[in-house]
């Protein structure tokens, strides 16, 4: 979002920049939040301007933990067969506070598929997303499985994977 005055004959007195910046480390967020400063603040430097540059950090990133991943995806596997489940899907921008969870604890943020057959599905703030009742189920089934495994697994069992 950009705030640069009312009118556009008029050189405004205070400009405002806002805007969203999502990366897939903590690391890589900090180094786009010192070139942005570093380029602002020369900016302002050779324009003899002042400048003042924040950044808020509502979410971190969301990292899953490798044997929570695979937990989770064997769970699924067993429960609807290794075809329906895609454990290569690249990363995604989501900016998600279970990103604070995952910083505490370690777990896996998994997308339960929820495709309207034979229909295009879109994503949960798509403006066309319509959810599809029928997942329920499939979702129901699979967080009682998890919870199984897990209970197993703390037990002392195998560990699934």
């Amino acid at each position: 979002m950009l705030n640069a005055g009312h009118t556009d004959n008029v050189i405004p007195e205070s400009v405002e920049i806002r805007g969203t910046a999502r990366t897939l480390s903590t690391g890589v967020l900090e180094m786009l939040q010192r070139g942005m400063s570093n380029l602002c603040k020369g900016l302002a430097l050779a324009q003899d301007a002042s400048i003042s540059v924040e950044f808020f950090q509502f979410y971190p990133a969301t990292v899953n933990s490798a044997a929570e991943t695979r937990l989770c995806a064997q769970v699924l596997q067993d429960a609807f067969g290794a075809d329906k489940v895609d454990v290569d899907t690249p990363p995604n921008m989501t900016s998600e506070d279970f990103g604070f969870m995952l910083q505490a604890k370690p777990g896996a943020y998994i997308l339960i598929g929820n495709g309207s057959p034979g229909g295009k599905s879109h994503n949960l703030h798509h403006p066309n997303y319509d959810f599809n009742d029928t997942a329920i189920p499939h979702g129901v089934r699979y967080w009682v499985d998890l919870a199984h495994a897990y209970f197993r697994q703390a037990r002392g069992g195998q560990a699934i994977g």
